[in-house]
């Protein structure tokens, strides 16, 4: 199916902006699984705005120069449809051009003469754009359902707890690196390592809900991500890397590489680093990246409308960080 359900998508396209003087819009979307299934949910009546789907089923609008007949084609092939729009008294229709592959632009369009059949404005000479849906730059809030922040603190939560469990058997089996381990994550001395493993322990069990959970950067969360969120907003990305690496020296995590997130690419240190501190360093981005989504959809009002796709896909791209970092903990 869609990233987006049927009902998500009716969503979007009621909260879409239309200039004054159009009466006509088209968007597309790409859908995976039945697309018949998609166009019969997705018919809509939106006030006095009717929403129709149809299923192109050829290699339409990826040819500019064909781009007109292919709107042409497009209208005729819904004629049907669009005489409900005549009957209700619509002032404006919505098609949604159900795809199985996205076209090569976000958006495509002509300058066109509405038919002498159309149910509203026949006639008029207009410039008709077919646009993505999901690509829609005033599309959702940072805490729209594409974001998935519940799931994003879930696997937070999670990866917290495989670092715990790891520090835990760090101690049973060198204290000393344990202690060296907690004196450059919080950046202190003569650390009581049991005494900090259990207030991380109490911290975790006091959470009550893991899809709610929402870490801080306070020194008073008593919690091993605050820590390290603490030790990443404090530094530049080149010292942070030299912390990393200090990490990785007394906890190794070097067995294979993580693929940091995106925002871990973005943000890559100078200089070539081994693979426990490149992983590492991709867990101090990963935890600073949830907690900055996390506090980004609590203030989404801060920030306005994204692209829905965007949104979705870079907290799938986050979450299979998450994933993967709490993966090599537990299993490696």
């Amino acid at each position: 199916m869609s990233i987006v359900s049927a009902e998500r998508a009716i969503q979007l396209i009621s909260q879409a902006s239309w200039p004054d003087s159009d009466v006509l819009r088209v968007f597309w979307l790409q859908v995976d699984g039945s697309r018949d299934r998609m166009a019969k949910s997705l018919r809509a009546t939106l006030g006095r705005e009717e929403v129709f789907a149809v299923i192109v089923r050829d290699d339409s609008f990826k040819i500019a120069n064909r781009i007109l007949a292919d709107l042409s084609l497009l209208l005729e092939s819904c004629r049907e449809q669009l005489t409900q729009a005549k009957e209700s008294r619509a002032q404006r229709v919505t098609i949604v051009a159900l795809v199985k592959e996205s076209f090569s632009r976000a958006q495509v369009g002509s300058p066109i003469t509405l038919p002498a059949w159309f149910p509203i404005r026949p006639g008029l000479h207009t410039h008709l754009y077919i646009t993505d849906l999901l690509g829609l730059a005033n599309g959702t809030p940072l805490s729209g359902p594409e974001a998935q922040i519940d799931r994003v603190a879930e696997l937070v939560f999670n990866l917290e707890h495989a670092l715990v469990d790891a520090l835990q058997t760090l101690q049973m089996a060198d204290p000393s690196l344990a202690a060296g381990f907690l004196g450059k994550l919080m950046d202190k001395n003569n650390i009581n390592v049991a005494q900090r493993i259990d207030k991380y322990r109490t911290h975790l069990n006091g959470i009550g809900l893991p899809r709610g959970y929402r870490p801080n950067a306070s020194e008073a969360a008593n919690s091993i991500v605050s820590d390290m969120l603490r030790l990443f907003l404090s530094r530049s990305i080149d010292d942070a890397a030299k912390v990393a690496k200090q990490l990785d020296s007394h906890l190794p995590k070097g067995q294979r590489l993580l693929k940091p997130s995106y925002l871990g690419v973005a943000l890559r240190p100078r200089g070539a680093h081994a693979v426990g501190t490149r992983n590492w360093y991709a867990l101090l981005v990963g935890v600073y990246q949830s907690y900055q989504v996390m506090n980004a959809a609590a203030h989404a009002g801060d920030y306005g409308l994204y692209p829905p796709a965007l949104v979705h896909y870079s907290s799938c791209d986050l979450q299979l960080f998450l994933e993967d970092a709490h993966d090599l903990f537990v299993y490696e």
